[in-house]
Order: C-alpha cells, then sequence, then structure tokens
C-alpha cells in the first residue's frame, strides 16, 4: 500500500498515519520516498510504479476554527474506493484523526486490528496538538536541510515539543538522532567525538524509559552505542529495534547497513532489496545495496548500484564519489576521475578519491597533492579517510597510523573498518584485528 498526499494535504499528517500504518504486521507500507515522488500521478499510474495493491489518499483544509481532512482508499486495479470518510474537526483533534484514519484504512483492508495492532498505532505519541505540531516541524526541517545550522533549528524546535509533553517519546526519540547526526558530521574534529554520542544515548533510553515498544528509540540507542565504537554493546539494540520496526523503511535500512557493517553482506544485500521492493525510488536502498556488493569485491554489481542511486538523487555527493572510485576498480579510472571533478574541489570525498585513483595509477604526486589538499582542509577531523588512502597506496605503517590518530580522536568512521574496501589491503595485518576487539566486534 502506498500513502500519498495531494499539493494541499499536509506533509506531516502523511508522514504520521505512514508511519502509525508500518507498525501493524501484515501492512506492507511503501517508503516515504517513493509515496511522495508519486503524489500527483492517478491511483493506476502510483500502483504500477510501486507494485501495490492499494493507495491512501486525501486533503485537508484548515481554517482558524476547524480543520477538514477528507481521506480514501483506493483500489490500485479498479480505481474504485475501498473506503473514504471525511472528519470536521477543532484543530486540536487531528492527532485522533489521524488514529482514526490508520485504524480505519487497516480495518479495511482486513488487517487483525486486535489490541496489540492499536496499540502500535499510538505508541510514543502525544495528545498535546502544539507538540506534535512543534514535532513535525521539526522533522521537516531535517528533512529539508542537513547542514549544521538546521540540524540546531530542529534540535531547538524539538525541546520546545518537549518542554510542552515531556512524555512525548516520539520527540525525546528524535532527539537523540538530531544529536547523533549533530556530533557525527558536524565534529570540529578538535575534540574527541565520544562526549555528544553519549549525550545521544543517554536521550535514546529515555525515549526507551517512556516507550519501551518504540522501534525508533531503540534503534537511535543502537547508533548511538555504535558511533561510540561500542560495536557488540549496539548489536542487542539493534535487534530490539529490528524486530519492532514493522515495515518501515528507513528503520529497516538502518538496520541493513548495521548489518553491513559486520560484513554479513549477503544478509545486507537481502535486506536492502527488501527496502527497494517497499521504497522502489528510494536511492538509499540502492546506494547501501552497492556498497555491500563493494564489500563483497563484486564492482560490476556496485557500480549498478550506485548508477540507480544516482538516476534517482543526481545531487547526491557522496555516491558519486562511491561510484567513482567503483569504476577505478573496474579499470576505468578516467571516468571515475571525471565524475569527481564535478564535485567541489574542497570536498573531502573528492579528495580523497583522487587521491586513491591517482595512488594507484603510479602518480604519487598528484596523489600526494590531493592527500595534503585534505587534510589543510579537514585536518584531525578525518584521520579515518587518509589511513583509507595511505591502504589503497600501499603504505601500510602509515595507513595504521592514521587508524591509531583515529582512535584517538574516537572517529565513529572506526566503526565500519570490518565492512570497508578501501582497507582491504591491510586487514591481514595483526593490527587489523586488534582494532575490532577494541570496538568489541563480534566475533
Amino acid at each position: 500500500m502506498v500513502i500519498r498526499r495531494r499539493p494541499i494535504f499536509s506533509s506531516g499528517i502523511a508522514e504520521e498515519i505512514r508511519s502509525a500504518l508500518s507498525r501493524i504486521a501484515g501492512l506492507k507500507v511503501a517508503g516515504s520516498t517513493s509515496s511522495e515522488a508519486v503524489r500527483n500521478d492517478d491511483a493506476a499510474t502510483v500502483a504500477k510504479k510501486l507494485s501495490v495493491a492499494n493507495i491512501l489518499t486525501g486533503s485537508v483544509r484548515q481554517s482558524a476554527s476547524i480543520i477538514r481532512i477528507t481521506a480514501e482508499l483506493i483500489d490500485g486495479s479498479s480505481g474504485l474506493d475501498k473506503w473514504s470518510q471525511s472528519y470536521d474537526r477543532s484543530p486540536g483533534d487531528a492527532i485522533k484523526i489521524q488514529t482514526d484514519i490508520a485504524a480505519n484504512v487497516a480495518s479495511a483492508l482486513s488487517a487483525a486490528l486486535g489490541q496489540a495492532a492499536r496499540t502500535a498505532i499510538s505508541v510514543g505519541g502525544t495528545v498535546n496538538a502544539a507538540a506534535h505540531d512543534l514535532y513535525l516541524k521539526a522533522r521537516a526541517q531535517y528533512r529539508g536541510d542537513d547542514s549544521e545550522e538546521s540540524l540546531r533549528k530542529a534540535i531547538g524546535l524539538i525541546d520546545s515539543a518537549i518542554t510542552l509533553d515531556p512524555k512525548f517519546a516520539d520527540a525525546v526519540s528524535f532527539k537523540a538522532t538530531l544529536l547523533t547526526d549533530l556530533n557525527g558530521y558536524y565534529n570540529s574534529g578538535t575534540s574527541r567525538f565520544e562526549p555528544g554520542f553519549v549525550q545521544a544515548a543517554a536521550v535514546a533510553r529515555q525515549a526507551i524509559a517512556l516507550a519501551p515498544a518504540l522501534a525508533s528509540a531503540h534503534l537511535a540507542l543502537a547508533t548511538a552505542t555504535f558511533w561510540q565504537l561500542n560495536v557488540g554493546g549496539a548489536v542487542p539494540e539493534f535487534e530490539r529495534g529490528h524486530a519492532l520496526a514493522g515495515s518501515d523503511v528507513d528503520d529497516l535500512l538502518n538496520y541493513a547497513d548495521f548489518v553491513s557493517t559486520l560484513d554479513r553482506q549477503d544478509e545486507a544485500i537481502r535486506l536492502t532489496r527488501d527496502a527497494q521492493s517497499r521504497d522502489p525510488l528510494n536511492p538509499s536502498a540502492f546506494a547501501q545495496e552497492a556498497h555491500a556488493q563493494s564489500s563483497l569485491g563484486r564492482f560490476a554489481e556496485a557500480e549498478a548500484g550506485y548508477r540507480k542511486a544516482l538516476a534517482l538523487a543526481p545531487n547526491r555527493r557522496l555516491i558519486r564519489s562511491f561510484l567513482a572510485v567503483t569504476l577505478n576498480e573496474l579499470g576505468r579510472a578516467d571516468e571515475g576521475l571525471a565524475l569527481l571533478r564535478q564535485l567541489p574541489p574542497d570536498y573531502l570525498f573528492r579528495m580523497v578519491g583522487e587521491a586513491i585513483i591517482y595512488g594507484r595509477q603510479g602518480n604519487r604526486a598528484a596523489s600526494d597533492a590531493a592527500l595534503k589538499h585534505a587534510q589543510t582542509v579537514n585536518g584531525d577531523a578525518a584521520h579515518y579517510q587518509y589511513a583509507d588512502i595511505h591502504a589503497q597506496r600501499g603504505d601500510v605503517d602509515e595507513a595504521f597510523a592514521s587508524l591509531e590518530r583515529a582512535w584517538s580522536f574516537r572517529d565513529p568512521g572506526l566503526a565500519i573498518m570490518k565492512r570497508d574496501p578501501f582497507l582491504r589491503p591491510i586487514k591481514t595485518d595483526p593490527r587489523f584485528e586488534s582494532f575490532l576487539k577494541r570496538m568489541n566486534f563480534p566475533a
């Protein structure tokens, strides 16, 4: 089933209904990326593009005194209504309307809507309309802009929501995710990464205390623990979050990425393909499969995945840089360098890619220049990436020296070293296994 919104339909309400339905066993709900991409198509076209049987669509109109929501469940093959209903309520009743819609849709689809399912629909939520509105604004801020300024603005919004309802577990869980991203992506490299992840983990535990069955809270704690470089400690929370996640595509990809870091690549590929079937227009689903294929040395398959992802999201810089080094592995270095030159000169992964490709070509001067440029721009914040470069150039001792420096800052990049194809040349060195033991990697 796909949930879409028309131009006047609130994206926040659509997302909340989608999230509620994805928690119900027996329902498979298309992901938000694909749902949004087809929002202006007719039902038959949507059903064909996304391979879904049913489409939930609707509209919302709001005045100062009343909110009117109309929802329709449409059969994708016939175009006929299976269920429809209109709601005229005060704006403060929007939360209850969302729950009602989710319950009615599940019933119309003949899902077994027992007490467990009704509980799942509302887990982690709030009855405070103002808090809920702030939560939706924070999520919209996060989706639209991943800059440091935007993340800090989203945290401000979510803090206001939590102030209005301290028991709003969805909001507390989302704050943990925001804090993790802020620390992981915007740590200047002048201090250790660990304290920021410790703070995020503490917030995630608060969310779990409020709603023990909230999948996002367990996954937020797992991620914060993982990036503290305690991989084994993250396993139980990842497993618990995955067991609770239902059909939410973002949660599924989160778990698939973790499985990949443990070097269980075939399992990761199976999970990402499940995500692709549920959200076929989501570039991350194809990029994550490509990462796993690359880790296995299947570079032709990796190229295909990265190209699918890039076709869906042409502005994703990281995907373009990974495709470039994959082309180098396939003996097409010039194509790879041409792709990298489409990226900004100071972008870290352009410089890393150039240093690797030039180094593999034997052009040491050009490789050294790219490495020096990266060090000048990024300083101590990118020692893990410098290790990738040294490993690819055959500089084994320099690679381990960079990894040691990354460890001194508790660089979260170290957590992916077991699956990292760039480190393949040094994986048989005993020092590599020593790093895995430091991070409590499962055997």
